[in-house]
Parts: structure tokens; C-alpha cells; sequence
């Protein structure tokens, strides 16, 4: 998007949003100081005018409209008109007018290099020359104009800048100073310039345009009755009535502009605020000049700029994986770009690029979301994946959810868990008998039974160490029977290794004793109940989420203690679990108990299963014989 800033399409569309801007929000007011005499369709018209061909009136009707507004106390008059071809006596009386106003401003036409002036007995009468071409941008609307135009050996200042140094009284002989995107007055006054040194131009935002248009009819008169053209002499009609003319006060002092101002002349022009003459273009740009309100545009390293800079953002904003937050930006965002072009033009005169922040928004926006959805569904998918292998579906979606609402906390946080140990009994003779691989697939095939039922009851499993299983209850998902569960999970997990136990030996029976006896295993477990900080300890490369603190080796050594198919629990997971009925019926106090790295014996309870005698292996049971 920041490279299509020169493209055609993105500057239409630039100019477009900026001229609706204009339009909606624009606050230039017509100048009074310049007057429009507009030559009309009434003029033209052969009954009540002076002819329809306006190449073919006599230029007298000029010399007397000159003597007119002489007298009304006009300081500078510019004729939009090109007096092309001579116009026999009327060229000598408008020739001896120009003779007696020496603020007259003739148009001068500029094609294909080569200027186009007046005849020369009026070129040559004292008037002043100015160019009467406007620069139409790509999409075919007037925003612009040059303030010279210079060929191989002649230059010319446009009509407004010639009628603004008449004025003011700027000498000739001084120059307007362009750089550095200004055009320096000789009065000093600065000026904005676009990238070509041309003056943009701020349009007075009302219909007329200008303060005041008057008729060239309404302000002659009957006086001008007597240089009708020949068809309008030819025609059975009386002379034009009387109309009202523009009082004199009505041009002292100011600057009055004489152009065509009827459809039929052709010189019509698309401009930011509608069609408009060709005059009142000129006139809106003395205006411009006038009060040093020129429009100045967005160079296109600084559009670049804010383009790359809310595109950033966005990404920025798309890393937070907020939705709801990344849209409601996007529309504060388009809101805050146009309220911004709205205040540039409105305090410092600048047109600001509003295509290149709405392009963002609507192209870069929506493809950040996209992206981000993409990227949330594939990190749900890889943490659904993921948590499968130990956390419950159930645990799962609740993790998901709290990672959607920013609740998810995995950095540390003390907080109340229940912590199991289950640890196999006849690890260490099974490792000696046994190649590793068989010893693999034993304690493989043991430990995903008891996961199997921990993650049932929504136990997060924390890790494995060898032939020991441990599981968090309540973290990092709130639990608040976590103790209820820890037991229930655990007490399931020895039954389902009992029953496995027991499915095996069926089927060997069942066979006839054929082949060698299956190896079986028994399980010891513990359950603790406390506070721990959980969170993800490791590197930031490898790291693993569990619980820390005294609660956990408390479990621990409780698992170690444990006989083979009996569970040992901790006091306070035995008060946490006192109300539940069919619990506490087969719980039964083993007394107190010292354990490794505590000062004083603590009371320790077990949990008798339903089947609680071990089943031996081949190869031994003994408790003595654990790697725990």
C-alpha cells in the first residue's frame, strides 16, 4: 500500500476523499474583494444581449465596461477573455481605454509552447499580460495552478498573480521565489506549493463561489445598446430593456474579474466543489493568494511513513490475539483519519492522505485478523494436541478458554493444590530381569492405565519419573473439589491396575498356562493437599508446568510409604475429603508418621481399594525392591 502512493488509482482516490472533505467540511468563505462581471447567457443572447458569438462583439462594449468600473473605483481589472483577430474600431477604443487604466490584465493562452497573445495594438497599449491556463490533474478536475509558465525565451505569471501584485503594488521587477515547497511573494508572504510548484487552491465553499457575480449586461445597460452586433441589428426586436445594474460601490476598490460565465462558451471545468467557469477558478485562485491560504498536500515520504507506521500497529495489535479489540481499532482508527484530514485542512491547510490509512485499514486490518484466526485456530489445535496427553478434553477447553480470556496464568502463582504420586512397586527387579525394552513397555503400558483415569477426573498430569506418575489437581484450572477428585482419580487408577492385573492372569489361565507367565505390577500411591506455587519451570526453551514447595514432597515420601495397592493420604487432603460419605467410609488412620526432611511425625490416613491384595509378579513384590 505504501508503494501505491504514486500510483493513478491510489491518487484518484486520494483526491476524491479529499474534494468530498472540501465539500462537507471546507470553511473557505467567498473573498469580497473580488468581483466577477460574467459574460452570461443573457449577454449572449441576440434579443436582449449582445450577440451569441462572442468573438464577433464589438470590443467597444470592453472600452466602455473599463470606463465603467473606472468610474465605479475598481482597482485591478483582468479580462479571461483572448482578444484574438483584430475588431477593427473596437480594438482602437478599447486600446485608448487600456490607455487610461494602466491596472487592465489581458489573457494571455499558452499551447504546445507557444503563447498566444492579444493583437498587437492592444498587447501594446500598456496592459498587463497574464496566462489564463488551468492544470487539470488525471481525473480531469481543476485543483491547481501554475504561478508561471516560461517557454525558451518567455515567461508568464498566471492572471491571479498578476492581479495580486496590481493589488498590492508589488513592483514588476520582483519575482516570486520558489523553494523548498514555498513561493515567496515579493511582499514576503509565503505560500505552499505542491511537489511542481503550483498553487493548489482553497474554493470558497458556496455556490457562487465569489461574493459577487454581476452581468456584463446588468452593469451597462442601456449604454451599450449601440454596439449590438449586426445579427442583433438585424433582428425585429426592440432594444434591450432597462435592467437594474451592480451599483458602483459594488466594484471600489476591487479586484473584478471579466469572463464568460454561459454554458455556450465552452469554458467549463470539473473542479473539488462542482462545475465552475474558468473565470471563477482564476478568481478563487486571487482569492487563495489573497488571504496566503493555499492548500498544501501530504508529501509521499510522509504518507509512506503513516501507511508503514499503522500497518506495524496493526500487527502489533493482531499480536495480542484480541478480535474484538484489533476491530474496534480499526474503526476508531478509519474515524481518527478522517477526523484528522478534517483538522488539517481546518487549521493548517494541509490535505492529508486519507486513502492510505482507509487502504490500511481495510486491506491490512482484515488480513491481520484472518491471520490471527488462522494462527489461534492452529495454536488451539497444537494445544488441544498437546494437553490431550495430560490434561482431561474437559480441562482442556478450559485452558482454552481462560488463554482466550488473558487469564491463564503460567509464570508461578501460589495457590491451594492437591498433589498424587502413584510410584510401581517391583520397578527395580523387573529393570534387572528384563531387557530395557520389555521394561518399557511394561511401565508404558501400566502408567497409561493410571493416566488414563487421573485425566478422567481432569487431573493435570505433571510428569514421570521412571515408573512414578505425578498429577495436579486444581492448577492451573480452579477446581474446587480438587481434593475429592485427587482421591477419587487415584483410588480409580489402582483399581484399573488391579483389574488389568486380574485380565491378564484370566487369559493366561485361559490359554493353559502355555508360554511364559505374565509379568504383573503393583502400585503405591500418595495424596497431599496444600499450598504450592504452580507454574512452568525450566528454560525458556524446555520447560515443563508443574507444583512446587513442601506439600509436594510430602506426597511424595507418602507415595514411598505406601504399601503395594494402598494410598496414603496427607491430613489435610483427609479433612478436605471428611464430607464426602463414600470416601471417608474407607478411610482409616494409620497413626503418625515420620517422613524424610520433616522434624516431627505427622498423621497419615489410607484408602483401602476395593480389592486391595496385591497380586505378585513372578518376579517378586517386595516393597524393599522399590526405586521409589
Amino acid at each position: 500500500i505504501a508503494a501505491t502512493t504514486t500510483w493513478t488509482v491510489h491518487q484518484h482516490l486520494s483526491w476524491r476523499l479529499s474534494d468530498l472533505l472540501l465539500q462537507g467540511f471546507g470553511y473557505a468563505t467567498p473573498d469580497e474583494r473580488v468581483v466577477i462581471v460574467g459574460i452570461d447567457d443573457e449577454a449572449l443572447s441576440d434579443n436582449n444581449g449582445f450577440g451569441k458569438r462572442l468573438t464577433e462583439w464589438d470590443r467597444t462594449i470592453y472600452a466602455q465596461l473599463i470606463q465603467h468600473l473606472q468610474k465605479a473605483g475598481a482597482r485591478v481589472i483582468i479580462f479571461d477573455i483572448l482578444f484574438a483577430g483584430q475588431n477593427d474600431q473596437g480594438d482602437e477604443n478599447l486600446a485608448a481605454a487600456l490607455h487610461t487604466f494602466p491596472t487592465v490584465i489581458l489573457n494571455v493562452i499558452e499551447s504546445n509552447g507557444q503563447f498566444q497573445y492579444p493583437t498587437p495594438q492592444l498587447a501594446e497599449a500598456g496592459a498587463h499580460l497574464g496566462l489564463a491556463n488551468v492544470l487539470v490533474d488525471s481525473d480531469h478536475v481543476v485543483r491547481r495552478i501554475p504561478f508561471n509558465v516560461a517557454n525558451t525565451s518567455e515567461s508568464h505569471e498566471t492572471l491571479a498573480m498578476q492581479a495580486v501584485r496590481l493589488y498590492w503594488r508589488l513592483p514588476a521587477e520582483l519575482p516570486v521565489e520558489i523553494n523548498k515547497h514555498q513561493a515567496r511573494l515579493p511582499n514576503g508572504l509565503r505560500i505552499p506549493v505542491d511537489a511542481n510548484d503550483n498553487l493548489l487552491i482553497n474554493y470558497a465553499l458556496t455556490n457562487q463561489y465569489i461574493a459577487v457575480r454581476c452581468s456584463i449586461g446588468h452593469v451597462l445597460g442601456n449604454s451599450a445598446n449601440v454596439f449590438k452586433t449586426k445579427a442583433a441589428q438585424t433582428s425585429s426586436a426592440a432594444a434591450p430593456d432597462k435592467v437594474e445594474t451592480c451599483p458602483d460601490a459594488t466594484f471600489r476598490d476591487k479586484i473584478v474579474f471579466v469572463g464568460a460565465t454561459a454554458i455556450a462558451s465552452g469554458d467549463v471545468h470539473a473542479t473539488p466543489m462542482g462545475q465552475m467557469y474558468g473565470v471563477e477558478i482564476h478568481a478563487n485562485a486571487t482569492a487563495t493568494l489573497l488571504r496566503g491560504t493555499a492548500l498544501q498536500e501530504q508529501s509521499h515520504t510522509a504518507r509512506r511513513f503513516v501507511i508503514v507506521s499503522l500497518a506495524v500497529l496493526l500487527g502489533l495489535m493482531g499480536m495480542l490475539r484480541k478480535p474484538f479489540t484489533l476491530i474496534m481499532m480499526m474503526s476508531f482508527g478509519v474515524l481518527g483519519a478522517l477526523m484528522m484530514a478534517i483538522l488539517a485542512y481546518q487549521i493548517g491547510h494541509m490535505q492529508l492522505d486519507t486513502a492510505g490509512p482507509l487502504l490500511t485499514f481495510g486491506i491490512v486490518g482484515p488480513t491481520v485478523l484472518v491471520l490471527q484466526n488462522l494462527v489461534q485456530r492452529r495454536e488451539r489445535s497444537e494445544i488441544i494436541t498437546l494437553l490431550s496427553m495430560q490434561v482431561s478434553q474437559n480441562v482442556s477447553q478450559q485452558l482454552l478458554h481462560a488463554y482466550d480470556r488473558n487469564e491463564l496464568v503460567l509464570g508461578g502463582e501460589l495457590r491451594q493444590v492437591s498433589v498424587v504420586f502413584i510410584d510401581m512397586r517391583n520397578y527395580t527387579t523387573l529393570a534387572e530381569t528384563l531387557a530395557p525394552e520389555r521394561v518399557m513397555y511394561i511401565v508404558n503400558t501400566y502408567l497409561g492405565i493410571i493416566a488414563e483415569e487421573l485425566i478422567k477426573f481432569d487431573g493435570t498430569l505433571s510428569q514421570y519419573v521412571g515408573d512414578q506418575a505425578m498429577a495436579i489437581f486444581n492448577a492451573p484450572v480452579e477446581q474446587s473439589d480438587h481434593a475429592q477428585r485427587a482421591v477419587n482419580a487415584t483410588v480409580a487408577a489402582l483399581e484399573a491396575v488391579a483389574v488389568y492385573n486380574r485380565s491378564v492372569c484370566t487369559e493366561y489361565e485361559a490359554k493353559g498356562r502355555i508360554g511364559d507367565p505374565p509379568l504383573l505390577a503393583n502400585f503405591g500411591a500418595g495424596i497431599n493437599t496444600g499450598d504450592a506455587v504452580a507454574g512452568n519451570i525450566g528454560t525458556s526453551e524446555r520447560y515443563n508446568y508443574t507444583v512446587i514447595g513442601d506439600i509436594v514432597n510430602v506426597a511424595a515420601r507418602l507415595c514411598n510409604a505406601a504399601p503395594p495397592g494402598a494410598i496414603y493420604l496427607g491430613p489435610a487432603t483427609q479433612s478436605a475429603v471428611v464430607t464426602c460419605t463414600e470416601l471417608i467410609e474407607r478411610i482409616d488412620e494409620v497413626g503418625p508418621m515420620s517422613l524424610k526432611g520433616k522434624a516431627e511425625p505427622m498423621p497419615v490416613y489410607s484408602i483401602q481399594l476395593m480389592d486391595n491384595e496385591p497380586i505378585a509378579s513372578e518376579s517378586g513384590t517386595s516393597k524393599s525392591e522399590s526405586s521409589s
